[in-house]
């Protein structure tokens, strides 16, 4: 408004906010935050300014045509799929400020007519509150609102956000009069009054009917109506919902749909898989329907796998040692690199590891830290208890008549008005003790006549006088009588509680002497009585205990399909996956079932799941699971998978394929002969497919390459030739001397508006350059497999099918995110497609003696070289880390005086050195751990130096003012002027790479690769030699150096604690004889720096260096001795 009061133009400077002023002219405007900015705000700039000019009276509607809006509607470029609400909206503002009348009425109603607009509901509600302003514009206004209904009806979401919706809407048009607004307030309260009040003991009712009446081979139709059923009632009240009690309740139902149904599930967002599958295969596992093996591979999903001697069960069905050390193995790598994984303790782990002799050390050293833990937790909660002066009971019951119903109730309001800490159970005990011997019945017959207002409180009662006075023929009779008139009068009082049941029943069986049939048909006649005067919450409650103790399975069903059937009414097309029809119907057997679940969740769009899920394969290999394995393998073809996708949600075919691909090429490393029964299958995906995709390509052909040298895999040389050379290129790398393209360089055509943000930059642009060619010759590429090869309509508006998912993880910036939205999901895999066909028809380019295409295919392949994943380097967190995070928590003193009590024992705790001798020592390491917003970093940095000025060395950097003026890992070792007693020599280096396909896999926990290791001069004179992994290094058989890498993949808005750094450690041999070599001394240098959030000066860079704790250790490599400003060690014996 103020440009256009001054009469000049808005520009995009003018709107830039302050956090990005000081990069936007440092960049240009062209960083990656500038660019995000610019390409957003740029176009609604001229709309602003459009309606500020209709504002203040400058321009008219024939100022606004609509074809200018088109223009900007339609657009290009990514900005469009979230701008284009906003443009919506301004241009509407600005035409009802220019003109309002009839002269924009048709113009917007042809407009919102004959384009395909995709707004949500709020959109379509704030067009319908502009319109509903002006009488002129009435039907525009009531089109929009109907619209919004649409939009709002298609939503999945609780049923408080829908109802919230309608009463918008209903506001919205008010202005146009109250039927059509009182249209939808109506709609707003029917929606909310579908069901009743009582959800959670509805949903109660269905699942008890469906434990008592299931076979686990029920009905399939009868599972999905009860899944669907939960679904809807959990739209209406989500608080505490039971999903995974609803997950077995379905299963015992049918199994197979249950693992449908989960799927579904997760695939639609209404509940995650980690929470239902951890309930669904302990149950199914107990029915004999599914193998230990398959559990543990399913334990790859994470969640709570708390049920009851899980353990004992599950070792006790593998068939013998190798298969149980293999499953110990893995459930203890899960524990400890899995953070969503729990319910199988350390102490029952071990339980199992002596009761069958199996070995795994770092449980040994896990569950020797627990005990010691255990033992300071008890230690630490003794506690002295200051009593309470109780109540007098004599005053209680003082001048009352105990054979008397009227005294008996005097007796309990006494008690209550008291607000004493004496249990109900003493007042009856006490009053048992006063009532002499001739008067016990009447005592029992008062009792029952009271007014208590619980009846378990009358069969607390009745059940002491029972145990006191049981052998008295006429209490017995009392008791009887007694009994009969409680359940008369309580009988809703005694029904159990689903989860909490204290047996009353039970206990009336006992002290009244009558069958528990003759006590529920006692029952059942008085709520039949009383029915109108109990309220539904019991009544469902009373159905749960029919169902449990009169009802046969058949009947149950029959009972369970009729509570289904009252609630179709409530169901409307939408709700669930819709009514039951043949798409839904789960596979026939329950290998099949279980296949098919996997294989869905490789085509999760989340990755975390597509990782899980290939890990899962992974461990259906290694614990011999031919038959289920092979299930999986031949769901490879398959492009739908209806019964495990949600309704109306594309099936990601193409990432199950890859990741099934990706998953077998890891197993053949290691476990060939689990890979080699699908070598034809693999060889056809490799050779023979009709999609050139290069991952799909290249990994079916490192699957068969694995165990092409074992003997039996019987292929031809030719076979194994071309599986070689699959990505290789047909043609020689030719020099390109063509300009390096961005995403800017791409015209701004139809194909680019295919794309998804960012598209073009990470992906378009480097293919292009991989070949020296233009992006926009890629971007038609993949636009024709899209369109033309497989018949794919992407609208031009920005459109994702799992909009919730979405919105729970945010758009990816990166190149691989950890959502993939439909649109990205169809660009890549037919970039990958297009990639392939290039690397058929045109040479590579080779620019600065590089081959463009191997960079660009090494972007998109796996971390590492050697076929195995990221998360076979991942270590366990090291227990001797040093100095411990402690019980800081979120109190500000505390914290205040954690942050500053760093002591030299915290400092030497880091190089692991304690009063005993230690066998290595940490050289390199930086360490990073967070509790409760409180972080510690620890860095350790290390060099040999010349014995003649190591100890000037060790005095310069210990009392150097800033300790970050020197570092010791950034030593260059090669320049000439430095005289040679003051060069430094480094021993470890790092030359870390970015990560690949698995840096999102959940059990890499975003470590690096590769890992810290030794210099090349120091491999290559000891001639030290790697393990698999590269954790381990040895001079012969000797171990001379180990490398850790640690880390977790960490959910920020939980608020989770974090552990993740390296640290390489040198034995105390090996560091002797290197010192020796080399004729030099070691320094090194521990920090540790300690925050918190709102840390006084936390990023006041004057500060920082001083909140640092450094100190420096000399280690004479002659003598061994360790040193300090203060004193030494002896690390090694002295020379004689």
């Amino acid at each position: 408004m103020a440009a256009i009061m001054e009469g000049r133009e808005l520009t995009i400077k003018d709107v830039v906010p302050s956090r990005l002023r000081d990069t936007w002219e440092k960049n240009s405007g062209h960083g990656r935050d500038e660019r995000e900015f610019s390409d957003y705000y740029s176009k609604l700039i001229p709309w602003h300014m459009t309606r500020a000019r209709a504002i203040v009276g400058k321009s008219g509607a024939t100022e606004i045509p609509i074809e200018a809006f088109q223009e900007q509607y339609k657009g290009v470029g990514p900005a469009c799929y979230s701008n284009n609400r906003d443009i919506a909206l301004l241009r509407m503002e600005a035409l009802l400020w220019a003109d309002g009348t009839n002269g924009c009425a048709a113009d917007l109603e042809d407009w919102a007519k004959t384009e395909q607009l995709a707004f949500p509901c709020a959109t379509w509600t704030s067009l319908a509150r502009l319109a509903s302003s002006r009488s002129a514009l009435t039907e525009f206004a009531l089109m929009c609102a109907g619209r919004a209904r649409e939009a709002t009806a298609s939503e999945r979401q609780d049923a408080d956000q829908t109802a919230d919706d309608f009463m918008a809407i209903a506001r919205a048009i008010l202005p146009l009069g109250p039927t059509e607004a009182g249209y939808y307030l109506q709609e707003a309260l029917d929606h909310v009054g579908r069901l009743g009040d009582e959800i959670h003991p509805h949903l109660d009712t269905l699942l008890t009917l469906a434990e008592c009446a299931g076979t686990g081979r029920s009905s399939a139709p009868e599972a999905y109506r009860l899944a669907r059923a939960a679904e809807l009632l959990h739209a209406y009240n989500d608080h505490k919902f039971p999903w995974e009690r609803v997950t077995t309740s379905v299963a015992r139902l049918d199994l197979p749909s249950a693992f449908t149904a989960i799927a579904r599930w997760d695939d639609r967002g209404v509940e995650a898989v980690h929470w239902t599958i951890s309930s669904l295969a302990p149950m199914a596992m107990q029915f004999g329907r599914l193998s230990p093996e398959a559990l543990i591979a399913l334990h790859a999903f994470g969640g709570y796998w708390g049920s009851k001697d899980l353990a004992k069960q599950l070792f006790a069905g593998l068939p013998n040692k190798a298969r149980r050390q293999t499953a110990l193995d893995i459930l203890v790598s899960d524990q400890e690199l899995d953070r969503t994984a729990a319910g199988i303790s350390s102490k029952e782990l071990q339980a199992e590891a002596r009761r069958y002799g199996l070995v795994n050390a770092y449980l040994e050293s896990l569950t020797t830290l627990g005990q010691d833990s255990d033992r300071e937790d008890k230690k630490a909660a003794t506690f002295s208890v200051v009593e309470k002066e109780l109540p007098d009971l004599d005053k209680l019951l003082e001048g009352l008549d105990l054979g008397v119903a009227a005294d008996i109730n005097q007796a309990i309001s006494r008690w209550r008005d008291g607000r004493g800490g004496i249990d109900i159970g003493d007042v009856f005990a006490t009053m048992r003790e006063r009532v002499p011997r001739n008067k016990h019945t009447d005592h029992i017959a008062a009792l029952a006549n009271s007014d208590l207002e619980y009846g378990r409180w009358l069969i607390e009662a009745l059940e002491g006088c029972w145990k006191d006075w049981r052998y008295v023929p006429s209490v017995l009779a009392a008791l009887q009588k007694a009994v009969r008139i409680v359940v008369d009068k309580k009988a809703e009082d005694l029904l159990p509680f689903t989860g909490w049941d204290q047996d009353d029943i039970g206990r009336c069986v006992v002290v009244g002497g009558q069958s528990r049939p003759q006590l529920i048909r006692l029952m059942t006649h008085s709520i039949s009585q009383r029915v109108r005067d109990i309220s539904a919450r019991e009544l469902f409650r009373f159905v749960n205990l029919l169902a449990k103790e009169s009802l046969s399975k058949d009947e149950s069903l029959k009972v369970l399909a009729y509570a289904l059937d009252r609630l179709e009414g409530a169901l409307r097309d939408q709700d669930g996956d819709g009514p039951w029809c043949e798409d839904l119907s789960p596979p026939a057997s329950d290998e099949e079932a279980i296949a098919g679940f996997l294989y869905a969740m490789l085509a999760s769009p989340e990755a975390e799941t597509r990782w899980r899920a290939a890990h899962a394969v992974v461990r259906l290999g290694r614990l011999g699971q031919s038959s289920l394995l092979g299930s999986v393998v031949n769901l490879l073809p398959r492009t739908e998978l209806s019964a495990f996708t949600g309704a109306g949600l594309p099936f990601y075919a193409l990432h199950a394929r890859l990741w099934l691909l990706i998953a077998l090429a890891r197993l053949a490393v290691d476990t060939p002969q689990a890979v080699m029964p699908y070598r034809e299958t693999l060889i056809y995906w490799a050779l023979n497919a009709d999609e050139p995709h290069v991952l799909i390509r290249h990994f079916a052909a490192q699957a068969v390459l694995a165990f092409a040298v074992p003997e039996g895999a019987e292929l031809d040389d030719d076979v194994i030739k071309r599986l070689s050379s699959i990505n290789s290129g047909a043609m020689e790398p030719v020099a390109s001397d063509h300009r390096h393209y961005t995403g800017y360089d791409l015209r701004r055509g139809q194909g680019r508006s295919l794309m998804p943000y960012e598209f073009d930059g990470n992906w378009i642009a480097p293919l292009g350059n991989a070949f020296g060619i233009h992006p926009d010759d890629v971007s038609e590429r993949v636009e024709k497999w899209i369109c033309e090869r497989w018949g794919i309509s992407l609208p031009d508006h920005y459109f994702e099918p799992r909009s919730g998912k979405e919105r729970r993880h945010g758009i990816g910036r990166e190149q691989l995110s950890t959502f993939d939205s439909y649109r990205f999901y169809v660009c890549w895999h037919a970039l990958l497609c297009a990639a392939g066909e290039l690397v058929r028809q045109l040479p590579p380019a080779l620019r600065y003696e590089e081959n463009g295409w191997k960079e660009w295919i090494r972007r998109v392949d796996l971390t590492r070289d050697d076929g195995r994943w990221l998360s076979d380097r991942r270590d366990p967190v090291p227990l001797n880390l040093g100095p411990e995070m402690g019980e800081v928590g979120y109190d500000r003193e505390k914290r205040e005086i954690w942050a500053y009590s760093i002591g030299a024992a915290d400092l030497d705790a880091v190089l692991g050195l304690n009063e005993t001798p230690t066998d290595e020592l940490v050289v390199e390491a930086s360490l990073f751990q967070s509790r409760y917003e409180n972080n510690q970093r620890v860095h350790v940095s290390s060099a040999m130096a010349s014995p003649a000025t190591s100890m000037a060395l060790l005095r310069t950097l210990q009392t150097a003012e800033n300790p970050y003026a020197f570092n010791l890992n950034n030593i260059d070792e090669d320049r000439d002027e430095v005289p040679a007693i003051f060069k430094l020599r480094n021993l470890v280096t790092s030359a870390e790479r970015d990560r690949g396909l698995d840096g999102l896999d959940v059990f890499a926990g975003e470590v690096s690769w590769p890992p810290p290791k030794p210099t090349h001069d120091i491999l290559k004179f000891f001639e030290l030699r790697p393990d698999k992994d590269c954790r381990n290094w040895y001079q012969g058989t000797k171990p001379a150096m180990r490398s850790e890498i640690w880390g977790a993949r960490v959910d920020e808005r939980r608020g989770d604690s974090s552990n993740s750094g390296h640290r390489v450690s040198v034995t105390t041999p090996f560091l002797k004889d290197m010192l020796s070599v080399f004729g030099c001394d070691l320094i090194v240098e521990v920090e540790i720096e300690r925050e918190y959030e709102d840390q006084p000066g936390r990023y006041d860079h004057e500060h920082i260096a001083d909140r640092s704790y450094n100190r420096i250790y000399l280690l004479r490599g002659a003598t061994g001795c360790l040193h300090t400003l203060h004193g030494s060690v002896r690390l090694w014996p002295e020379a004689d």
